[in-house]
């Protein structure tokens, strides 16, 4: 008798989620006849029985079981622990030096996939880094223009920056 124990869906999840119970003969025999299918969750946890679905719900990574009954009384049982919940979320670290752009993640569960810099995506690698060359951030003077259609307008004397304010953008007049 094989009793195989999975999820319904693969993947990770933070709420719930089913878990699937299959009970195959392996030897053809035509006398094995299945009476009852039960599951509970965690060693203190009740029988259920899921004989006609054949699923269960859990809620957090545990051990699960499962007990088939044949017509004769027998019992055959199978447990398996099942970790597919994250609850953590991922954590980054970033800094740019000289260009480069490295991003330093964080995730002990389900690992990170994507990291997304101005929506672009990136895979990090093995260790969980991404490296971006040629980043250049400019401070903010570089950014501001001497025109009134910008937010941020600069004043200049004797090619030192004096001030840099809001531009009057809420205002109706051109």
């Amino acid at each position: 008798l094989r009793i195989t124990i999975g999820l319904k869906e693969a993947g990770w999840y933070n709420e719930k989620t089913d878990v699937v119970v299959t009970v195959e003969e392996l030897n053809d025999n035509k006398k094995f006849k299945m009476e009852k299918v039960e599951a509970k969750v965690g060693s203190n946890g009740s029988w259920v029985d899921i004989t006609d679905d054949m699923t269960f719900e859990i809620t957090e990574n545990c051990n699960v079981y499962v007990k088939v009954t044949d017509e004769n009384g027998a019992e055959y049982e199978k447990a398996r622990f099942i970790k597919c919940f994250d609850k953590t979320a991922p954590t980054l670290n970033a800094a740019v030096n000289e260009g480069l752009l490295t991003v330093m993640t964080y995730d002990t569960e389900s690992g990170m996939k994507n990291v997304y810099v101005n929506e672009y995506s990136f895979e990090p690698d093995e260790n969980g880094i991404v490296s971006i060359k040629d980043v250049w951030l400019k401070k903010v003077w570089e950014i501001t223009r001497r025109m009134e259609n910008w937010p941020l307008n600069l004043q200049v004397k004797n090619n030192v920056v004096h001030k840099i304010r809001p531009g009057v953008w809420y205002s109706a007049r051109p």
